[in-house]
């Protein structure tokens, strides 16, 4: 049982640390030495600043969680697209030489021009990685290493 409100603060401010990732150890050597205290004393304040940290930790993932929700119902609400749904239609650019796209009540063929389809695959190789860094040639090109301590000063003023 919590006696003061100093004690209670003491608590709060030690499951503030470990929320945030502190050791029991950085926490002794901080404020041992600020609150004038016995580690002991720090020790008997742990186990509660321990489920304040949780808790802490748990409404943290809670909104976090809502967040992602709120997002992806956003997301959907919107019409954007997943990855998968984006790959499958820079494929049927690729691939197919038109689109059938919905007008209303209308089916519209559109021709998928060679600058289109070319601007699709690049996307397509660009966003799975297909386009490797170029290897660059790093050595000297026959050329002799010179280390630091093997220059010496010509000529100073």
């Amino acid at each position: 049982m919590i006696k003061s409100p100093q004690i209670q603060s003491r608590i709060n401010t030690i499951a503030k640390e470990l929320a945030s990732g502190k050791e029991r150890a950085e926490i002794l050597r901080k404020y041992a030495k600020k609150w004038q205290v016995a580690e002991r004393t720090i020790d008997r304040y742990l186990p509660k600043a321990k489920q304040i940290a949780t808790s802490i930790a748990k409404r943290a993932d809670k909104v976090a969680e809502d967040t992602m929700d709120a997002v992806v119902k956003e997301a959907v609400k919107n019409g954007l697209k997943s990855v998968i749904e984006i790959d499958l239609k820079v494929q049927e650019i690729i691939f197919k030489p038109y689109q059938l796209i919905r007008d209303g009540n209308r089916i519209i063929k559109v021709e998928n021009s060679t600058a289109d389809q070319l601007r699709a695959a690049d996307l397509y190789y660009r966003r799975h990685g297909h386009y490797a860094p170029e290897r660059k040639d790093l050595t000297t090109k026959g050329l002799p290493l010179v280390s630091i301590s093997q220059i010496e000063v010509v000529h100073s003023k």
